[in-house]
């Protein structure tokens, strides 16, 4: 710290001294005029000493203030230059990014990487603007981001890609920190930032690879499947170009013996991959230039031959201008043999430089290799593959086969972090049938069982014979145990049915044990095992069911289920019940209309919350008697107050879209509005946005026939899924209902407001009254009441109730407003 620099109590030292100065000035004088005033000379010596020693012992103690003020002064810029020094020493060894701004978003620090990044000398930033440098895109791309952490005060993070001083793009990220002075103020940003390229580099390899993979395993399909050889090599092209996003063209040539032309035998890829292939002419001899690129030097060689940059190479001459007009980059070339010779090759062309990395080789010459034995094996290794590999008796995979295919799905499960499961499948008692009918009518009933079971499955699952009367399905790209559930559950439908054997009949069903990849295993064997030890739990809970590997997952699927059997019976028992809440125009305060809301009571469990039971009755179909019950009920009570004069309002009822999908669903609704004498606009349909994505199909015919029917409609959390204006215009909706997601942070949150306030604008001009939800303040309807919102609902008006209750609640209204009115006219 200079000397210009130091200051004490805020004062420099040169005014300290010059007040010391005069003060001590003063002090002599004025104390020695007083002293030989008022003092007999007798006491002037000892006045002087008095004095004297008083003003020693106070200037002693004011400068022992100073030193100590200085001395903490001077310790606080140490310790602050002491972390000014660790912070740089730390930067600079980071291999992030690291740059420090000032309020003027002047660059306070950056370490080397960031300089290295902007092609930077050691400091030349610091004191400049991004603009005074000229530095690369990551400058204006920081720039107006700082600015908004400055001005903010708060931290932000965010992504940007930059084309750093080789000419490559860079994908960065970036965490923006406002730095804080003693008055709370923004000093300065600090501003880290991460080279995520490699790490999106990474997450491309591994999106190639696992397509390569998912490519490998159709390929084996393929070759398994096909027999004609031409057909193989067509197939063959296409799972490469289909299964990668980067390779653009895939060809397979065979050589003629007496030309050595490479003659095309199949092609996959787009037009210009196409017109390529009609303009080049490709050879298997060396003394000519056609011969000596990738296809002349894989055939020459025996090995994969590849050129990364096709376009630069002196070897590629005879094709770069066609390759050019085509956009291929790079080209590998891989040898196809027949009887220990090569006699054709698979040509494959990337749009991206480098593409064929050791990786992409490894898999693309397997599949290569795969093809040439195809090609050299076709007749005889198909049959015995297929031998090796599938059940004689179902025709099925076998045990062999389902461990290989269930590995390989895991490598693509586990690059793609995604989910599989494996259901283990035992008929129940089937020892006993397969007795008494014999090995001939039990291999019977087996067939019958391997066709029901593909029948079942996805195009993307597997199905094999285990053994015995044991099989395995694999599910792949595995959503959650639900999906699981609903396989096993279509396996148990799909056994439902009675088997036949002669003229008799036999019911078997299953056993099934399910497993979840990576939660109850990393490899086949073990996933395999969990299964089979599930399918035993199911056994042993009464057959004829599924049981999940884990015990958690167990319980979850258990609980479901015993909810879903005594929904069943709900309905009979009476246990069902609707409640209804008032919806209030913000006009006047006056009851508008009620919304019908189910309720469950259960005996042993108590009060069952919708969001727990409702689910469950979507899932198995219960939501559409229980909905034709609450239909009836709203109809039923609508009219019950009508006839009563209580409430001649809407009654709304939510309706779902498997209920919009059954069968004559708008004849029953208006069959109900007949049967109880009630307008068209007495019953209000509810449905979410997302029914409204259905362009065909039976929901779309449900809501054309409820639209000429007359029936009004109201959207409910409208903005929460798939806004499509065109069917607010042509379906005959009466409201818009906001969803509450947006007025619980009214009226604070300025960004909800604005959308409220779009809705309505938007509703409006189309004719539609808006009412809000979920309202609970009266700082929340006042901002809807200004924003010009119709109606609103939610517990700052009332919360659901029965319906006696509500028509309590409404006389008690009354009752308040004519206590009022007395109370104002007297």
């Amino acid at each position: 710290m200079s000397a210009g620099q130091l200051r004490i109590g805020g004062f420099a030292p040169a005014v300290i001294a010059l007040g010391y100065l005069l003060i001590g000035i003063l002090w002599i004088i004025g104390s020695d005029l007083l002293v030989e005033r008022w003092l007999p000379d007798a006491w002037l010596t000892a006045a002087q000493v008095t004095k004297g020693v008083l003003f020693v012992v106070v200037t002693a103690g004011l400068f022992h203030l100073v030193l100590r003020r200085l001395g903490w002064q001077i310790h606080r810029e140490a310790e602050a230059r002491g972390r000014q020094r660790t912070f740089e020493s730390l930067a600079e060894h980071l291999p992030d990014l690291l740059a420090r701004f000032d309020r003027d978003l002047r660059f306070r620090y950056t370490n080397p990487p960031f300089e290295r990044l902007c092609a930077l000398s050691p400091g030349q930033a610091v004191g400049a603007t991004h603009s005074e440098l000229g530095c690369p895109g990551i400058g204006s791309a920081l720039e107006t981001e700082v600015a908004h952490v400055r001005d903010l005060g708060v931290a932000r993070t965010f992504s940007f890609a930059v084309v750093d001083q080789d000419g490559e793009e860079r994908q960065l990220q970036a965490r923006l920190v406002p730095e804080f002075d003693d008055r709370g103020q923004v000093a300065t940003i600090l501003a880290l930032i991460r080279d995520l390229t490699d790490l999106h580099q990474a997450r491309r390899r591994a999106e190639r690879l696992s397509n390569l993979y998912a490519a490998l395993s159709a390929a084996n399909q393929t070759i398994m499947r096909v027999e004609d050889r031409h057909a193989l090599f067509e197939r063959i092209c296409w799972i490469v170009v289909d299964h990668t996003e980067l390779l653009r063209m895939a060809w397979v040539g065979l050589v003629d013996s007496e030309s050595a032309d490479v003659v095309p035998q199949a092609f996959a890829g787009d037009r210009a991959g196409e017109r390529y292939l009609g303009r080049i002419r490709v050879s298997a001899d060396a003394a000519h230039p056609e011969g000596r690129g990738p296809v002349g030097q894989a055939i020459n060689r025996g090995e994969p031959v590849v050129f990364d940059d096709f376009l630069s190479d002196p070897d590629a001459a005879p094709w770069q201008a066609a390759a050019r007009e085509a956009g291929f980059e790079a080209v590998a070339a891989f040898p196809l043999r027949e009887n220990g010779r090569v006699a054709g090759v698979l040509a494959v062309y990337a749009a991206e430089r480098a593409f064929f990395t050791g990786d992409i080789l490894r898999l693309l010459g397997e599949l290569a290799d795969d093809v040439s034995f195809a090609v050299a094996n076709l007749q005889a290794q198909q049959r015995i593959r297929y031998l090796a590999e599938h059940d004689l008796t179902t025709g099925l995979p076998n045990r062999s086969w389902m461990v290989h295919a269930l590995q390989r799905a895991i490598v693509v499960a586990q690059s793609q972090r995604g989910r599989l499961a494996v259901l283990f499948i035992d008929l129940d008692r089937f020892k006993t049938i397969n007795d008494a009918l014999g090995h001939e009518g039990g291999d019977e009933l087996l067939r019958q069982v391997a066709e029901r079971l593909s029948a079942a499955v996805r195009s993307t699952d597997a199905v094999a014979r285990h053994g015995g009367d044991e099989f395995v399905i694999l599910a792949r790209d595995l959503g959650g145990f639900e999906e699981a559930q609903q396989r096993a559950r279509e396996v148990v439908e799909a056994l439902g049915q009675p088997l036949t054997f002669g003229e008799s009949s036999y019911f078997v069903t299953p056993s099934i044990g399910i497993s979840i990849y990576p939660d109850d295993g990393a490899d086949a064997d073990a996933l395999v095992r969990a299964a089979d030890t599930a399918m035993q739990t199911a056994k042993d809970d009464g057959r004829n069911r599924y049981s999940f590997f884990t015990e958690e997952m167990n319980q979850r699927v258990q609980y479901r289920l015993n909810l879903e059997g005594l929904l069943r019976r709900a309905l009979d028992r009476g246990e069902l019940a609707l409640w209804y809440q008032p919806q209030v125009s913000l006009k006047d305060g006056s009851v508008v209309g009620v919304e019908a809301l189910l309720r469950w009571y259960q005996p042993d469990r108590g009060w069952v919350s919708p969001g727990e039971f409702i689910p469950v009755a979507e899932e198995s179909g219960l939501i559409v008697p229980i909905g034709y019950w609450v239909f009836e009920q709203a109809c039923w009570q609508a009219s019950a107050w009508r006839r009563a004069e209580l409430l001649p309002v809407p009654v709304a009822v939510n309706v779902s879209a498997a209920q919009l999908a059954e069968a004559g669903i708008a004849d029953r609704v208006r069959s109900l509005l007949a049967e109880y004498r009630l307008p068209t606009d007495a019953l209000q349909l509810e449905m979410t946005e997302s029914l409204f994505v259905h362009e065909q199909g039976p929901v779309a015919e449900a809501l054309a026939v409820l639209r000429r029917a007359g029936i009004q409609l109201a959207v409910d959390d409208f903005g929460t899924g798939y806004s499509n204006l065109g069917y607010l215009k042509r379906l005959p909706l009466a409201k818009l209902k906001v969803d509450q997601s947006f007025v619980s942070a009214l009226p604070d949150d300025a960004e909800d407001t604005v959308i409220s306030r779009t809705i309505i604008s938007m509703a409006h001009g189309l004719g539609l009254r808006v009412i809000a939800e979920g309202v609970e303040t009266s700082g929340q309807q006042e901002c809807l009441r200004s924003l010009g919102c119709d109606e609103a609902q939610g517990f700052f008006y009332a919360a659901p109730m029965p319906a006696d209750a509500l028509i309590d609640w409404l006389d008690g209204r009354r009752r308040s407003a004519h206590a009022l009115e007395r109370g104002g006219s007297s």
